[in-house]
């Protein structure tokens, strides 16, 4: 980083000096005007204070870690018919621009002030409760402030704690303990004069305006330093102290570089190994997956073959199977031709043995009866038990129609043919007690 070069102000802002933070751009304060400065880092409630005080809506403060004041601005109120003027500065650890760059800057507007009689009254050093502790840059700040100031000036200075609505009231006081406790913190200045107050509200704190109208005007260091002593802002002790932190920031810078590049060395050399690792697994899996398609490949071609070779054995068993079937119904169709041919001429040969035994039943039957009624009767007989065999209903004997004549039998199933029916004579009868004597005697 650029070390500080006397009053110089930075390249960035001599393209600015409309608003150069300079006492011949604010306002100039009347001699028995009270001129308060508020300091602190960046969000410390610097600007909220003095809105609260002035009631002035135009001042702009900030939500977040981002610094709104960029310049040195003055405020005029009036309280119990004491002029205020009240000068907000920029914070140490802004957002935008180094430290040096604002010590710069309140340097430049204290000295034009001391240059035209013009001194301060006090200062309000204000300290954001609510951070955990003061230490690193804070820490580093707080004593530019205090060589800024000279210890002289320490009577002359409020430290002021803000956001106290941020904790609770026990942490608070013991963090507010620790300040004024600590060596290294607050407990110089105020063994020294400094009062530590609480900023519990800020429109109701208008009496810590007052107790500061009643201390007389005061010289900082910084003032006599490069206006009386005329030495640079590099030779200050204000100076020497930013000069020291920024070289150790660049230090700090450098080194953190160096170990930057040191892990980004490692880390590229890391990534380079595990990418060949990757890129070598990724080969692997490659080589795998060909593998692996090419052995999908062999098994679906020989799969489509083994299913070809079953499907012809499919198609083959299957007609050999229908030639079977087909043989087998052929032989069944033989076997049951043969079968109704051979019932029917076993039919056909019972009927004519049953016939020709029928014909030699009659003819034992009828060959002692000489009475035609006694004939016809027993004739009755006969047929009845033999009456539910179809083949005598197909022919019969002279002997057996000219019975079933006698025994009233026409017009049943006993039809004889044409010849028999010219063959048969008739049998004169007897006188019907002949007849039945006849036939009582026979049984």
């Amino acid at each position: 980083m650029k070390r500080l070069s006397g009053l110089r102000l930075p390249s960035r802002l001599k393209s600015q000096t409309s608003s150069l933070p300079t006492i011949a751009s604010l306002p100039t304060p009347a001699t028995e005007d009270v001129i308060i400065a508020f300091m602190g880092i960046t969000g410390s409630g610097k600007s909220s204070f003095i809105k609260a005080l002035t009631g002035n809506e135009n001042i702009v403060v900030g939500d977040g870690l981002k610094s709104t004041t960029a310049d040195v601005q003055s405020y005029h109120v009036t309280i119990n018919s004491i002029n205020f003027v009240l000068v907000d500065t920029p914070g140490f650890n802004d957002t935008h621009r180094t430290d040096g760059d604002i010590l710069k800057a309140i340097a430049e507007w204290l000295n034009n002030d001391y240059r035209q009689g013009t001194k301060l009254t006090g200062i309000l050093y204000l300290h954001p409760i609510k951070d955990p502790r003061m230490e690193g840059s804070s820490l580093t700040n707080f004593r530019a402030f205090q060589r800024l100031c000279g210890e002289n000036t320490f009577e002359h200075i409020f430290l002021c704690t803000t956001f106290w609505d941020c904790v609770s009231k026990s942490l608070g006081i013991q963090r507010e303990k620790e300040l004024c406790e600590n060596p290294e913190f607050w407990a110089k200045m105020k063994d020294k004069g400094s009062k530590v107050v609480r900023i519990e509200n800020y429109a109701q704190s208008k009496d810590v305006l007052l107790q500061m109208a009643q201390k007389s005007k005061v010289t900082l260091d910084i003032q006599k330093e490069m206006v009386e002593e005329r030495l640079s802002l590099d030779n200050t002790k204000v100076g020497r102290i930013i000069n020291a932190q920024m070289a150790q920031m660049a230090q700090m810078e450098l080194e953190h570089k160096a170990e930057m590049a040191i892990e980004l060395k490692k880390r590229d050399e890391e990534n380079r190994r595990r990418t060949e690792e990757l890129n070598s697994i990724m080969n692997a899996q490659q080589r795998l997956w060909e593998d692996q398609q090419a052995e999908q490949a062999r098994l679906k071609a020989q799969m489509q073959e083994e299913r070809r070779q079953a499907d012809i054995r499919l198609a083959a068993e299957k007609k050999r199977h229908e030639e079977l079937q087909a043989e087998i119904a052929a032989q069944k169709q033989r076997q049951m031709n043969e079968r109704a041919s051979r019932e029917a001429n076993e039919k056909k040969a019972l009927a004519e043995s049953h016939k020709r035994a029928m014909c030699k039943t009659f003819r034992a039957e009828f060959a002692g009866q000489t009475h035609a009624l006694d004939r016809a009767r027993n004739f009755r007989t006969v047929f009845a038990k033999l009456s539910s065999d179809s083949d005598l209903t197909t022919t019969a004997s002279p002997a057996v129609c000219s019975f079933a004549q006698h025994a009233g039998l026409t017009g049943s199933a006993v039809k004889p043919s044409p010849c028999t029916r010219l063959r048969t004579k008739r049998i004169p009868h007897r006188n019907r007690a002949a007849v039945d004597s006849e036939t009582e005697r026979r049984r």
